[in-house]
């Protein structure tokens, strides 16, 4: 995955593509749901690169080029005193 990384930032691709890695699992447990049988298949799983799942702070934030992680919810100071008390 860190391969992934350094690609994009080293050799981006073209708008709308998305380099991808696909993993070959040998033996995976799966259950049908309607019979609740067990079974041991092999499976493919694709992974790609997120990039979008950022929050940027208010325009008026010092920090305003720091990127948060998605689901942060940005407390104002004047704020955050008020919830601690």
């Amino acid at each position: 995955m860190i391969n992934n990384v350094k690609n994009e930032v080293l050799r981006p691709l073209d708008e709308g593509q998305v380099r991808t890695i696909r993993v070959h699992e040998r033996t995976k447990i799966v259950r049908n749901t309607k019979t609740y049988e067990l079974f041991t298949l092999p499976r493919h799983k694709t992974y790609r690169l997120v990039t979008n799942k950022l929050v940027l702070p208010p325009a008026d934030d010092p920090d305003r080029f720091l990127t948060y992680p998605y689901g942060y919810n940005y407390v104002d100071p004047d704020q955050l005193a008020l919830l601690i008390s």
